[in-house]
């Protein structure tokens, strides 16, 4: 479980904020596993294919990860906890919750995203109150972000 004393609020226009938060606030956090895998984490180096083909549909990046949402969970809110060692920009990122109903709602977008060195960026989104999403999708890339390594960990949360 995990149980978090500080939220780094981040706003779509990318203004950062650091709060602390109450212990009527505090949350039961529990990490989601990345699809295919064992893992609870990534780390990825954001690729770019080279040339014009990289703005073809169906070119192939290394920009979504999945996380599964158990089919026995009830989470109320989902958390992304992204964080680079050395730092890095100009990050397009979207966080997705992914229905059953194959709809998806996007919790989080941000263009030119900057990573502090060593800083956790946290994306909150919250689920339908009819629905239970089956995974979590971040998409984190773009064509200036090369080279940018990054871990992120995707949390449900009651």
């Amino acid at each position: 479980m995990f149980n978090q004393s500080l939220v780094l609020a981040v706003a779509a226009s990318g203004v950062m904020a650091l709060a602390p938060q109450t212990a009527a606030q505090a949350q039961q956090c529990t990490p989601l596993e990345v699809v295919s895998s064992n893992q609870t984490s990534i780390t990825k180096t954001v690729d770019v294919p080279e040339g014009l083909a990289s703005l073809l549909p169906g070119v192939s990046t290394n920009w979504d990860t999945d996380f599964v949402v158990p089919s026995n969970a009830n989470f109320s809110q989902y958390q992304a906890h992204i964080v680079s060692e050395d730092g890095g920009s100009n990050l397009d990122i979207d966080m997705y919750l992914k229905y059953p109903d194959q709809t998806a709602d996007r919790s989080y977008t941000g263009q030119s995203v900057v990573l502090e060195p060593g800083e956790t960026l946290l994306l909150e989104g919250t689920a339908r109150s009819d629905s239970d999403p089956y995974q979590v999708n971040l998409r984190i890339g773009g064509l200036e972000a090369e080279g940018v390594t990054y871990t992120a960990t995707v949390y449900g949360c009651n």
